[in-house]
């Protein structure tokens, strides 16, 4: 019996190439973003909780003070390439970079007081971490079931 191979070399057309480039950024399963934030809803709920819960002697009535900042910084975000979910707090203005890990106890917390010390060193307060931590095993047990579900549409 004669075995034949045959090749042939075929060189893709620009128009090709970038059909081939904008079907890579596709994301294959467009319900999957969504079933992930449902699963990780209950997590920027409870670092606002949190953050609320941290005690303060003024509390801001006309102007925003350090925790609304941090309120409004805390968010999820979804990344297309990874299927990811992360939830981040993102301070953005001037001097805010630093204040979410300062609060959280990464970094030491000295900053200038009006009317009082020069100076003062304020213990941390965690707003981010245990909160995500006690949700772990909710969240992991959602994100499975979002696993499952789009394995039994693939």
């Amino acid at each position: 019996m004669a075995k034949a191979d045959l090749h042939a070399k075929v060189t893709p057309t620009r128009a090709t190439k970038a059909k081939l480039r904008k079907l890579s950024y596709l994301d294959i399963t467009p319900g999957m973003r969504k079933e992930m934030l449902k699963a990780t809803s209950p997590a920027v709920p409870a670092v606002r909780a949190r953050i609320r819960a941290i005690p303060s002697q003024h509390e801001s009535t006309q102007s925003p003070g350090l925790k609304e900042s941090l309120l409004k910084a805390v968010r999820r975000k979804t990344f297309r390439r990874k299927n990811t979910v992360q939830v981040i707090v993102t301070m953005q203005g001037s001097g805010l970079a630093n204040l979410a890990r300062a609060v959280e106890g990464s970094i030491p917390w000295v900053h200038p007081t009006f009317e009082h010390e020069p100076i003062v060193e304020q213990g941390a307060q965690p707003f981010f971490h245990d909160p995500l931590n006690e949700l772990q095993a909710l969240v992991g047990a959602r994100m499975k079931m979002v696993s499952i579900k789009i394995q039994k549409q693939v």
